[in-house]
């Protein structure tokens, strides 16, 4: 039984999925599917999982700077080769600048770091730290981000934020068509479902999970709001 709490959570939620249908017309979704390809590498940028995922434990530890030795040092303890690529990507992103610290050059994290390592810890925080690494490790690209927005946008019916929506494989295809070819659409329900963002059941079935979807929506939301902040 849900609490009252809960039960607003929910409704709340579930009206948010209901509601994207319209924002898709021309207001926040539209802009992010418009900017997915950007929204897609700041997504990889954060969330690579080489080296146990080093560029996000990077990303946390620069909030105070590192010198590069601290950095070499951390290469080591996770199995890193080199840091440059990273250092690199985040360079790219505006997360982090070269910084003086005690008369050697170093590395330090940005406001615009600091605000994509609280969307990575406010998805976590909602659908737990498995299910969010579970999407980092699917690698979702343009295609499975775009495919995820039209899906979110779609008007399903869920009962509540815990009773999943269902779709036919031929309504999924048909929110897949804008994909050129067949193997492509397939390969981006594919990494959905590695994801867990949607799954395929036994009844034949997509299933799609409220709570899981809104959360990772908000979550691109937050990564195309840097959009407008990054560095020219």
């Amino acid at each position: 039984m849900l609490s009252k709490k809960e039960n607003e959570t929910a409704n709340n939620m579930i009206e948010e999925i209901k509601g994207a249908d319209s924002q898709l017309q021309g207001q926040v979704i539209k802009q992010i599917y418009k900017n997915a390809e950007r929204v897609a590498y700041l997504h990889a940028t954060l969330t690579s999982p080489r080296g146990q995922f080093f560029r996000k434990k990077l990303l946390h530890l620069l909030a105070d700077g590192l010198i590069e030795e601290e950095i070499l040092q951390l290469t080591k303890e996770f199995g890193v080769e080199e840091y440059k690529r990273h250092v690199n990507k985040f360079m790219d992103a505006g997360f982090i600048v070269v910084s003086d610290l005690d008369g050697k050059e170093g590395y330090t994290r940005t406001a615009l770091g600091e605000e994509a390592i609280n969307a990575l810890r406010e998805l976590e925080r909602k659908i737990g730290t498995d299910k969010a690494k579970a999407i980092y490790l699917a690698s979702l690209g343009l295609n499975s981000l775009r495919l995820f927005l039209r899906v979110y946008g779609h008007q399903g019916k869920a009962a509540s934020v815990d009773t999943d929506i269902i779709y036919t494989p031929l309504e999924m295809g048909q929110l897949s068509a804008f994909l050129p070819r067949t193997i492509e659409g397939l390969a981006a329900i594919d990494k959905l479902d590695d994801a867990g963002l949607i799954s395929y059941l036994e009844d034949g079935n997509i299933h799609v999970n409220p709570r899981r979807c809104v959360a990772f929506y908000q979550y691109l939301k937050r990564l195309h709001g840097l959009i407008e902040n990054e560095p020219n």
